[in-house]
């Protein structure tokens, strides 16, 4: 299906968003210079610096109207430096420009001579939004770092700071958000694009988020809800994106850790009950932190031109787990049922067992090699009187041990005093994500381990043409690779479970009525990788009352999957119909009775799905103009067309 979007937007009070997805994490500066007298002071030089390492970011001049406009500048602090011919040099420090936002921050100059100087502190500039109508929400670096996040570390914590946001909810709980269930102003969950440096790093089949950066990593999150700039598009719901952080003129290093151990906790009761140790419970969460310029002593000094930024963050947990389970005993996996009211009848004869046992020559091979795999009872249980048998009677205590590795570094060097900018950010990461056996051994029913390898990187390249013309180039690149295994590998199925096989080397399925499903999991087996590759460049034209960016953005999706679906290795199902009396189906002993005998149900067989690859991508257009009208009336004027290919298989 393919589709063609055009969206004109006027917004200046009230707007409505065209359909949301960006490519911008830089922001802009703009205002006017005047003199003493509210006169507009023409060719004034406007020179805006990091206040991080002092390295100049734009240079320009004000035009005939003495307004000017410093576009496509990274997130940060800067300190603006008005100068004139027969004024002071006005200086306003400190004022932090965030992504995407347009920070109006207008200078007045005194006569006098360029050596003397007025400095003005500017920290609370920019707090009103005025030269734009987007809906947004700022979380800083300083609220993700002193909330205590739940469940920090895995990759997601970061967006559990989200419905601090006007307009957001969420599914999940209190602790942890689902990021698939994520609804902005009552938009449909899986339409919000959550991004990072620009790049988007969702998953390509089921849309929840694959990772992000640490929290130590990141600088700011911005999310936007509506009345976005025509530069948004492919998605309908909100926009998310994270800005990593970045070197500054000095080296700055930090360590952490977060540490939880079973050794500060009290058991619980039922593993007092049972005599049981207290089970591992650990938490750690370790990492480090380095920026500042990349030197090479003797050679190469880049205080003000070349700056690096490292982040390392580990995390070990070890979750407390005992699964339930309801297990035949000893009698009953031998087929003597003489303990139970119900009667077991022998479909040979019609009549029932002697003394309700199976004799043991009658035992089906392969019953006898499978029900030898599953461990005995190891609980009281509680007694279920109807059937001579005992309930939740094995217990699985364990710990499962997940592990998370993410690393994230990036690079920025300035050029040509501050006309060409270069950045380049990448994060690697890998994680285990195992699940609590239910039993050991090849007939756990529960999923395999799951691992997830991935790959980050952002490329950006900015250059200033002219005073008023500025070139902004980006490429992103999304790459996760997700694998889950059956929970046990077996090398000769038929050898092990005495059954023929066609293809697998993994436990078949095997349903009893009114006990733990015992074997492979239908949805263990499967890879998929996620690709996503982001292209975009644009250009900022800044005239006296405009502001006016046009360009176009690129994105390719490859989802690549292996998934050859449930049933492949055979799915048995016993549900006692064959040795029940009047042939009634789901009581747990003439199920047991059944699966002894070897009288099936039920029993299927799916051919496994093929690794398949869909592709597709999508091209977006877009002009937009920030037009000051007036002093008071900044309207913001978009046009867009996006095309989204077919889905090719």
């Amino acid at each position: 299906m393919k589709a063609c979007i055009g969206s004109l937007a006027l917004l200046a009070v009230l707007g409505l968003p065209p359909l949301a997805r960006s490519q911008s994490i830089k922001g802009v500066f703009l205002g006017t210079v005047t003199d003493s007298s509210q006169a507009a002071v023409p060719g004034a030089a406007v020179t805006v610096l990091n206040a991080a390492n002092g390295a100049t970011v734009f240079k320009g001049t004000t035009g005939p109207d003495g307004t000017y406009a410093a576009p496509a500048i990274p997130v940060g602090v800067y300190h603006l430096v008005f100068e004139a011919p027969g004024f002071k040099r006005t200086e306003i420090r400190g004022v932090e420009l965030r992504v995407d936002e347009r920070v109006r921050v207008n200078a007045r100059l005194d006569p006098g001579i360029v050596t003397e100087q007025i400095t003005v502190l500017g920290e609370g500039l920019g707090q009103l939004k005025t030269e734009t109508s987007s809906m947004s929400e700022i979380i800083n670096v300083a609220q993700m770092r002193n909330l205590p996040l739940p469940q920090g570390g895995r990759g997601d914590d970061v967006l559990n700071v989200l419905m601090l946001a006007a307009g957001v909810s969420a599914g999940g709980n209190g602790t942890r958000i689902n990021a698939q269930q994520i609804s902005v102003n009552g938009s449909r969950t899986l339409n919000t694009e959550i991004m990072v440096d620009g790049v988007s790093i969702l998953s390509g089949t089921t849309g929840s988020i694959t990772m992000m950066p640490s929290r130590e990593a990141i600088r700011e999150v911005k999310v936007l809800t509506s009345a976005y700039s025509a530069e948004y598009g492919r998605t309908s719901g909100g926009f998310v994106n994270a800005i990593v952080d970045s070197g500054t003129g000095e080296y700055h290093g930090a360590l952490y850790e977060n540490l939880r151990n079973e050794a500060l906790n009290a058991n619980n009761f039922f593993n007092n009950a049972r005599r049981v140790a207290r089970p591992r419970d650990r938490f750690h969460q370790f990492g480090g932190k380095l920026s500042g310029p990349l030197s090479i002593p003797k050679l190469y000094h880049g205080r003000d031109r070349s700056l690096f930024f490292f982040n390392y963050e580990g995390l070990r947990i070890k979750n407390p787990a005992a699964p339930i389970s309801t297990l035949p005993d000893a009698a009953f996996r031998a087929g003597d049922f003489s303990a139970s009211r119900v009667v077991v009848r022998d479909p040979l004869s019609a009549a029932p067992f002697a003394q309700n046992r199976i004799p043991e020559s009658r035992l089906d091979p392969a019953a006898r090699k499978i029900i030898a795999l599953a461990p005995l009872p190891n609980s009281a249980g509680t007694p279920d009187t109807a059937n001579g048998r005992l309930l939740n009677n094995y217990v699985n205590p364990q710990s499962v041990d997940e592990y998370i590795n993410n690393y994230t570094g990036r690079y920025d060097h300035l050029a040509m005093e501050g006309r060409s900018r270069l950045f380049l950010r990448v994060t690697h990461y890998d994680q285990s994500r195992p699940a609590a056996a239910l039993m050991p051994g090849p007939l756990n029913n529960e999923r395999g381990p799951e691992t997830q390898v991935g790959w980050q990187a952002a490329l950006g390249y900015t250059h200033v043409l002219s005073p008023s013309l500025l070139l902004d180039l980006h490429f992103g690149l999304h790459k996760n690779d997700q694998i889950v295994v059956p929970p046990a590998v077996i090398p000769d199925p038929r050898a092990a479970f005495g059954i023929e096989r066609a293809i697998g080397n993994a436990a078949p399925t095997i349903n009893i009525s009114g006990y733990r499903t015992l074997g492979l999991n239908t949805n263990t087996i499967r890879q998929q990788i996620t690709n996503t590759f982001h292209y975009s460049g644009a250009v900022n034209w800044s005239t006296q009352r405009h502001v006016i960016k046009a360009g176009a953005q690129l994105r390719k999706n490859q989802f690549n999957v292996f998934n050859p679906g449930g049933g492949t290795t055979g799915i048995y199902n016993f549900n006692g119909e064959v040795t029940n009396l009047t042939g009634s189906a789901n009581n747990p002993v003439n199920a047991m009775a059944d699966f002894l005998l070897g009288a099936i149900q039920t029993a299927s067989y799916k051919l496994p799905q093929p690794l398949t690859g869909r592709r597709n991508w999508n091209l977006g257009a877009f002009l937009q103009d920030d037009w000051k009208a007036t002093p008071r009336l900044t309207l913001n004027l978009g046009l867009r067309y996006e095309y989204e290919s077919p889905m090719v298989i």
